[in-house]
C-alpha cells in the first residue's frame, strides 16, 4: 500500500507579514527593518527558523518599547515551527508554491 504524506503548510507571504510587523516594531529606521526583514525571510526559507527566533528574542530583550507586540510576532511563529506548518525549505525542494500572496509592507521580491 503507498502511503501519502499530507501536511499543511502556512502561507509563506502570510508568515513574512508577521516578520515585517516585527520589523516595524523593533527597529526605528527604514534601512535597518528592510536589512532584518530581507535577512529573516532568507532564514525562513532556508529553514533556520530556530536561529530566526533566537534573534528576535535577542532583539525583544534589548527593546525598550513595543514589546507586547514583538513578543506576540514570536509567539506566533514559535507556534507555527512546533505545528511544523512552517517547513519551507522542504516545500521548495518539493517544488511546491509556498504561498499564494505578497507581503504588503515590503517589497516580496527581497524574500
Amino acid at each position: 500500500m503507498n502511503q501519502k504524506l499530507l501536511t499543511t503548510v502556512f502561507d509563506f507571504y502570510h508568515v513574512t507579514e508577521h516578520l515585517s510587523s516585527f520589523a516595524e516594531a523593533a527597529f526605528d529606521k527604514k534601512e535597518e527593518k528592510q536589512a532584518w526583514f530581507k535577512q529573516a525571510c532568507k532564514q525562513l526559507k532556508k529553514g533556520k527558523t530556530s536561529l530566526l527566533i533566537q534573534s528576535m528574542i535577542s532583539l525583544k530583550e534589548e527593546a525598550k518599547n513595543m514589546v507586547d507586540s514583538l513578543t506576540s510576532e514570536i509567539n506566533h511563529l514559535v507556534k507555527l515551527e512546533k505545528a511544523q506548518r512552517i517547513n519551507y525549505h522542504l516545500i521548495a525542494k518539493l517544488k511546491l508554491p509556498l504561498g499564494s500572496g505578497e507581503s504588503r509592507k515590503f517589497n516580496p521580491s527581497s524574500c
